[in-house]
């Protein structure tokens, strides 16, 4: 458990995992990439795209197409091209 809490605060301030040995213990480097860190929830967006698929009953209908970010760089890239957040629920 300690060893999981350490790995992930080594990875949110930059840091890429190199190896892990057999008692648990870790090597980092630092990475000039700041690494991706997962979003708690995902967040989807509207693509305003629509695209033909089946109700229920098996009769064509179009659906909106919606695409799902998972990390803080997916929502910026998502936003930047000008698609919006849709609410899910």
């Amino acid at each position: 458990m300690g060893t999981e809490r350490i790995a992930s605060s080594m990875l949110e301030r930059g840091y890429e995992p190199l190896s892990v040995g057999r008692h648990a213990s870790i090597g980092f480097r630092k990475s000039l990439k700041r690494a991706s860190i997962p979003l708690k929830e995902p967040i989807w967006f509207d693509t305003g795209c629509r695209m033909r698929a089946l109700d229920e009953d098996g009769n064509p209908t179009t659906i909106t197409r919606t695409v799902c970010a998972h990390t803080e760089e997916d929502v910026e890239e998502f936003k930047k091209k000008g698609w919006k957040p849709v609410e899910r629920g």
